[in-house]
């Protein structure tokens, strides 16, 4: 999984590399949590590309976190402006 553009003032596609996910379409969480463990987005998708909205968020750091099947793929996003 790769955020585009970390660091970000915004808007991050969220890429899951097909080596990640199974042969078959499949709908995974994509999770977004502060560092303090404090949920800010939640949302499903079944795309290997997905665009976020994160533009009303506070400048930080946060993780991304995708949960496909069984597995749980994070990683470090930073927001600034």
């Amino acid at each position: 999984m790769v955020p585009i553009p970390n660091p970000t003032n915004g808007f991050v596609n969220l890429i899951i590399e097909y080596s990640q996910v199974v042969e078959r379409t499949v709908e995974y969480q994509i999770e977004v949590i502060d560092i303090y463990g404090k949920h800010f987005l939640s949302q499903k998708s079944t795309n290997l590309s997905t665009v976020l909205d994160l533009s009303t968020f506070q400048n930080g750091m946060y993780k991304v976190v995708v949960l496909i099947d069984e597995q749980v793929l994070s990683q470090t996003l930073n927001i600034s402006r």
